[in-house]
């Protein structure tokens, strides 16, 4: 049996590289102070959401980019060999509602008891 072979779109050929080019260039360098101090820079965590990194599958009119699973995927792959913990608050959130949410409320207080 041959595996069955397909292409990525040009969608999604541009999410994967674009995600893998921000993950070398922001969050390689960030890698191992993350991994050995368990910590996040919030700075980088808001960057990812305005990039469009976050909320992958959300709708657009909740600040998502709309894209599908395999997609969001995609991205997660991307990001994976760049650094280990990085991806947990967004893999966490993208569980239970999307990032879009996430960064929603971290934007406006005011909507964290909207969403809960």
């Amino acid at each position: 049996m041959s595996p069955t072979a397909f292409e990525l779109d040009d969608e999604q050929r541009a999410a994967l590289d674009g995600a893998d080019r921000y993950a070398r260039e922001r969050l390689a360098p960030l890698a191992q102070r993350m991994d050995d101090e368990e910590w996040w820079p919030d700075e980088e965590f808001r960057a990812l959401g305005h990039e469009g990194y976050l909320g992958i599958t959300a709708p657009p009119e909740l600040g998502g980019a709309g894209l599908d699973l395999f997609t969001s995927g995609l991205v997660a792959q991307a990001f994976g060999p760049a650094f280990r913990r990085a991806g947990r608050p967004a893999r966490r959130r993208q569980g239970y509602g999307g990032s879009a949410v996430a960064l929603a409320e971290a934007e406006r207080p005011a909507l964290r008891t909207q969403h809960k």
